[in-house]
């Protein structure tokens, strides 16, 4: 099982514990229970998932994908990986019910083992992929010099890996759609045409040959780095493994399940942001409310072009007295006047330096942790706000210049100076 190897390494396409029983008997259900710890549980699911997303934003660095369109992708992605996980761990507990207990104990025992030593190890990496792929850059070289494991790893790659992501063609023309369609639905609010749609999928489709051979070839490197600590005998056991009956129908089956699994977070994610965009066509254009205008720059906060999605960040810009500038609360929650929506703090680590900005979302789905964000008087000054987390420890703040428009509004500590303090423009509703 090296899918989660292959996810992290390549864009795809370039743009520890569970409620779920086995439904077996006691004797071969202990040992799937078993099986499902030492693959990794939901952590072995939900790294592929954010390995994927890290895919997507290796466009931001390269300058192919603005990070306020990635946020929203990201949004829509992580609302949709809970339930895709839950069902991927059923469907994973029930297909191994399907082994014998003779099928199930050799499975178990190469997880045991180094090889699923190695895989957890690479699970724990994932958490920190910024440090992984430095760690990556570091030994790659080295590790591929060793031309007698290269060739132990390519075997595997050649008569095992290679064949199984062959298999999963599906998944990569979805996440190639799924990239074009909901740029389409963020920068233009509208759906891709079918005849746009086709043309990207012809497009891959003559691709083809060119893509998996650069997904096996990054499926070698991959490999050759996640097995690192293994001997060239090792790996050469681990083939042997992979040709047994239970070896094959488990690396069918995890490559099966990767898949499926991004899929579904695919396929909800862009059904959720069609929905947005939708409901964003049914608001009437007629919204009032007032407008934030910032005291030191004299900027405007701003939700792009009013736009319904959420991940959205607040922007500044120049005040233009337009939908995209219009607030309300209910209480002293903040809220679009356009759109109805809430906002909450979406907290990012990409560059290894935590930001928070403030995003657009559901009203209902706020919760305690990242809280409704509030507007809040300024014991000083009524005239001067503050919008705050519901602590009221973190202020929404102007970062940039007079000069830049579309700049994101970061939250950052309370200190209460200008580039925290908004005024209330226009008539409040």
């Amino acid at each position: 099982p090296c899918f989660f190897a292959i996810s992290y390494l390549s864009p795809i396409i370039s743009f520890a514990g569970t409620n779920t029983e086995p439904t077996t008997n006691a004797g071969t259900g202990d040992l799937i229970q078993s099986i499902w710890n030492l693959r990794g549980g939901r952590a072995s699911a939900n790294s592929e998932i954010q390995a994927f997303v890290s895919g997507i934003r290796s466009q931001v660095a390269a300058g192919q994908l603005p990070e306020s369109w990635f946020r929203v992708q990201n949004y829509y992605i992580q609302r949709s990986t809970e339930p895709a996980i839950n069902d991927n761990d059923a469907a994973f507990l029930k297909e191994m019910g399907t082994l014998s207990q003779e099928k199930l104990e050799q499975i178990e025992k190469m997880l045991v083992g180094p090889v699923g030593e190695a895989y957890r190890n690479s699970l724990e990496e994932l958490l920190d992929q910024r440090k992984m792929q430095m760690q990556v850059a570091r030994k790659l070289p080295k590790l591929l010099a060793d031309q007698e494991r290269v060739l132990a790893v390519a075997e595997l790659v050649e008569k095992h890996f290679g064949p199984a992501l062959e298999t999963q063609w599906e998944l990569l023309l979805l996440a190639g759609s799924y990239g074009a369609k909901s740029v389409a639905m963020i920068s233009k609010n509208e759906s891709l045409s079918f005849s746009e749609e086709e043309a990207i999928i012809e497009n891959l489709e003559e691709q083809r040959p060119n893509i998996l051979l650069m997904l096996n070839q990054q499926a070698i490197q991959s490999t050759v780095y996640g097995l690192r600590d293994l001997s060239v005998k090792e790996i050469q056991d681990y083939g042997l493994f992979l040709d047994t009956e239970a070896g094959k129908f488990f690396n069918d089956l995890i490559y099966r399940l990767s898949a499926d699994v991004i899929k579904a977070v695919l396929n909800a994610g862009y059904q959720a942001m069609e929905n947005s965009m939708l409901s964003d066509s049914d608001n009437s254009n007629d919204a009032t409310g007032f407008v934030l205008k910032n005291a030191r720059l004299s900027k405007c906060v701003d939700l792009p072009e009013s736009r319904a999605f959420y991940g959205l960040n607040l922007q500044q810009w120049d005040c233009d007295g337009t939908n995209a500038q219009a607030f309300t609360v209910a209480g002293d929650e903040l809220r679009h006047a356009h759109t109805r929506n809430c906002f909450e703090i979406l907290e990012e680590n990409w560059s290894g330096k935590k930001k928070s900005y403030a995003v657009q979302s559901s009203c209902a789905n706020n919760t305690e942790e990242v809280g409704p964000i509030r507007l809040r008087a300024s014991s000083k000054d009524p005239a001067d706000f503050f919008i705050q987390n519901t602590a009221g420890s973190l202020c929404l703040t102007v970062v940039g210049d007079r000069d830049s428009n579309g700049d994101p509004l970061r939250f950052t500590k309370c200190k209460r100076s200008k580039s925290q303090k908004f005024q209330k423009v226009g008539s409040d509703i």
